[in-house]
């Protein structure tokens, strides 16, 4: 949130949805090709299963998805997110999920 901060004040836009003054923007993932994704927790919800995820574009640009993270990384993955921003190439890769059982691997 603080290297947002400095953006903004630096002339870069705040977007129209966000109360900079109240909202937080917390990045949980990156892609190669320079976009960033954030939770968006608006005016201090309590719940993250409410948070909508936002994603900024390396030209500023940004998307709100009314859903959860894990909603946006299936839709994603499967090819069925609609999004001017992410890459759909993405899905185009194998994936594979590995559950975690908690063992520390020596």
């Amino acid at each position: 949130m603080e290297a947002l901060c400095l953006l903004w004040q630096a002339g870069e836009g705040v977007p129209s949805w966000l109360d900079a003054r109240r909202d937080k923007l917390i990045a949980w993932a990156s892609t190669g090709n320079g976009e960033c994704i954030y939770w968006w927790n608006a005016r201090g919800q309590a719940s993250a299963d409410d948070w909508p995820v936002a994603v900024q574009s390396i030209d500023g640009d940004w998307e709100v998805f009314e859903m959860s993270s894990s909603d946006l990384l299936l839709a994603w993955v499967t090819g069925c997110l609609r999004t001017e921003l992410l890459s759909a190439d993405f899905a185009h890769f194998s994936h594979s999920f590995s559950h975690y059982d908690g063992r520390i691997l020596e």
